[in-house]
């Protein structure tokens, strides 16, 4: 069994790992898009924009993967002890008004996930899989980057 402080380094290590993913996702989505066959226009643009710039943000997909379950502010500070109270609020106000999270208010503040958040969970696991699989493939690229 590992101790308390391993577990919380193991956790905010993958959290960490999510979060680089996350941006490296943000940098080449676009690019994706648009070698797709697809015209993206300013009036309509395709899917993957879309999606790009609801969950843009270094902890946007963190955030999501947490709420699984209903959770309250203070508690969501304490999963993300690195993000400041000011950058934490402005993702979830973004992700409220995109739609994936809907805040409840008295008697507390509570945040859970949508329909469309929690029809996003899927891809974020697959991620997670995905990551977990290539773990020492990606490592080894951002040590190459420093």
């Amino acid at each position: 069994m590992q101790a308390p402080e391993a577990v919380r380094d193991s956790f905010n290590g993958r959290l960490r790992l999510m979060a680089d993913l996350q941006s490296f996702l943000s940098r080449v989505a676009c690019s994706i898009s648009h070698m797709s066959r697809k015209l993206v226009t300013e009036d309509e643009p395709c899917g993957m924009d879309l999606l790009q710039r609801a969950i843009a943000g270094k902890w946007k997909l963190s955030i999501i993967w947490m709420l699984s379950e209903t959770r309250r502010f203070g508690e969501l500070k304490r999963l993300f002890p690195s993000v400041t109270q000011a950058m934490l609020t402005k993702h979830l106000r973004e992700l409220e008004a995109d739609g994936f999270v809907h805040r409840e208010v008295p008697p507390r503040v509570e945040y859970s996930l949508t329909d469309l958040g929690m029809s996003f969970l899927p891809i974020i696991e697959h991620m997670d899989e995905w990551a977990d699989g290539h773990r020492a493939e990606m490592l080894g690229a951002f040590e190459a980057q420093e």
